[in-house]
């Protein structure tokens, strides 16, 4: 996300170099002043907004479900049962690499919409709680089914 942030930053200073460059005479003065200084404040609006967002996020691994809280604003909490989960994934981009940090991605049944992503998680930390998650799934097999639909 901080990313994001200073390309937008580098963005926005293009487009002010380039109205600069392309109509020096009918800008005043004051617009040479302003301009820098409220894109500088914008994007360290949006910076810390970010950190606020990071702050604020949080998992908890319960009994029966996993619980994610995220949001500044308004606060969106996500609760999967285990046995709607139905495959677990851990993925390192290039710069979560270096920091040593994964994405948990928790697939569920439900279609996309339900999948839930967890990221910003130290990698050996990411690693341990997918085989939590995953020795804790309840898979039910055919004989299973089987033997508790003769005894009803």
């Amino acid at each position: 996300m901080v990313i994001n942030i200073l390309i937008f930053i580098i963005l926005l200073l293009m487009a002010f170099v380039g109205i600069s460059i392309a109509a020096p005479e009918k800008l005043p003065t004051l617009f040479y002043v302003l301009t820098p200084l409220l894109i500088i404040a914008f994007g360290g609006f949006l910076f810390w907004i970010n950190r606020m967002a990071f702050k604020k996020r949080g998992f908890a691994i319960r009994e029966k479900d996993l619980l994610y809280r995220s949001g500044v604003l308004a606060t969106t909490t996500i609760i999967v049962p285990f046995n709607r989960i139905q495959h677990i994934a851990v993925n390192e981009g290039v710069f979560s690499r270096m920091y040593g940090l994964a994405a948990l991605e928790i697939y569920t049944a439900g279609g996309s919409s339900s999948d839930l992503t967890i990221s910003g998680i130290e990698k050996e930390k990411a690693i341990s709680i997918k085989e939590f998650l995953m020795n804790n799934i309840n898979i039910s097999t055919p004989s299973e089914e089987t033997t508790t639909n003769t005894e009803l």
